[in-house]
């Protein structure tokens, strides 16, 4: 590597560094929705036999997230396919909640 200057060398690092967290971000959306799927799944599949009250212990949200979660793929307020919700994106609004399942008001 031919010598560059210090600035540019630091430019470079903190590039890399946003390109490797960029990456790390993307992928645990990709699982945090995968995840909310699989919990609107076995809130449905619980129906009946195990209170809504009870898989929020479990889960560790609160029953009103739960019911939140439910509400949007029931409605279709997030697109929900095999692997569970993809995320609404938020198009860089400012103050809004990093939950994939909220719009920008």
């Amino acid at each position: 590597m031919t010598d560059l200057p210090p600035n540019i060398r630091q430019r470079r690092a903190l590039e890399d560094r946003a390109i490797i967290l960029g990456a790390e971000r993307r992928t645990l959306e990709a699982q945090q929705a995968g995840n909310l799927g699989a919990i609107v799944g076995l809130i449905h599949d619980a129906d009946g036999l195990l209170p809504l009250e009870e898989i929020a212990k479990l889960v560790g949200v609160s029953r009103q997230t739960l019911y939140r979660w439910q509400d949007t793929a029931r409605h279709g307020t997030a697109e929900v396919d095999s692997s569970g919700f993809t995320p609404i994106e938020e198009h860089g609004v400012p103050g809004k909640s990093d939950d994939p399942l909220m719009r920008p008001t």
